[in-house]
């Protein structure tokens, strides 16, 4: 990816307009804090923006043709970072916002470089971005892998040969980039490739990759794939549940199955809870936060009465 800034103007908010590939999803908490600090602040980040087009001045009759006025040139601008600042921000009639203009090869990549810097992001979110940047070049590697394991080579998911041209997009040539974990990686590859190709979760079989049936558009599965790769680029879910969440949701054929006791997995729950609380400085930031996150989907999910105990009520 290549951009070249070009300076800086003040463009009245209807000459703006956000490219279509430059929506890229943001955490729940990160859109309430954007709103307050919008209202209370107003734009203190600029936008950044490319040209969309000039519009040469005219000269046009009012009235009849009796008198003649002559409408400046203006320009119009696609916005590549700021879509959200940009949906927030109450505009009047002759607002004119702040704007970083620039020219790039490719609005997709900048947007996605825009939306991984600024703050601290969690692992997943770092990878998922960095896959999109680069997605033809990691589902090449994916398939690459996969041919190696049905030829009879040691099974990979991905072309890991640091000899060959594909290893920086091979599932640890991109751990090593980022400084994650080859785990991580290769989670967020298949979440790319299911979002991708509309296909279900794969599965390993006998050391063999058996890839994911067909969805369709309704599918409670796409659906959730669609959930779970839009969380995890938006930093709202853990790259390592994403397989999880999506599990929850898919299409299977009945079959019966022994009464789950929902005392004693709650009562393992609350007692596996304590010895977290009694242990929480001893856990790394980056587990903190991921535990933090199932702690608040945990919380929507409680009844009134929990949540009334956890308050300090007398229920």
């Amino acid at each position: 990816m290549k951009y070249l800034v070009k300076g800086f103007e003040w463009v009245h908010w209807t000459n703006l307009e956000v490219h279509p590939e430059a929506k890229v999803p943001i955490a729940e908490e990160d859109a309430a804090a954007l709103k307050t600090s919008v209202e209370d602040n107003g734009m203190i980040q600029p936008l950044v923006v490319i040209l969309r087009e000039v519009i040469p001045a005219k000269t046009v009759s009012k009235r009849g043709g009796k008198v003649m006025e002559k409408v400046p040139a203006r320009k119009r601008f696609w916005i590549v970072d700021g879509a959200n600042r940009f949906a927030t921000c109450k505009k009047k009639e002759d607002d004119v916002l702040p704007c970083v203009v620039v020219e790039t090869d490719s609005v997709r990549d900048l947007a996605l470089e825009c939306a991984s810097v600024g703050r601290s992001r969690s692992a997943g979110q770092r990878i998922m971005v960095y896959l999109e940047r680069h997605k033809a070049e990691v589902l090449q590697a994916a398939e690459k892998g996969q041919e190696r394991a049905k030829n009879g080579g040691s099974f990979s998911p991905q072309s890991r040969d640091r000899g060959e041209e594909i290893w920086d997009f091979s599932s640890r040539g991109i751990a090593q980039t980022l400084g994650v974990s080859d785990k991580d990686t290769l989670l967020a590859i298949d979440l790319l490739k299911s979002h991708e190709r509309r296909e279900g979760v794969a599965t390993v079989v006998g050391g063999l990759r058996e890839e994911g049936r067909k969805l369709e558009e309704g599918d409670p599965e796409l659906k959730a794939i669609d959930e779970a790769w839009a969380g995890v680029l938006a930093g709202r879910t853990p790259i390592r549940r994403w397989k999880a969440a999506v599990g929850g949701k898919r299409t299977t054929k009945d079959v019966q199955r022994a009464a789950v006791s929902w005392y004693d997995v709650g009562k393992k729950g609350l007692v596996s809870l304590r010895g977290v609380g009694e242990h929480w400085d001893e856990l790394p930031m980056e587990d903190r936060m991921e535990l933090l996150q199932l702690v608040r989907e945990v919380s929507a999910a409680l009844p009134r009465e929990v949540r009334d105990v956890l308050a300090g009520g007398s229920r």
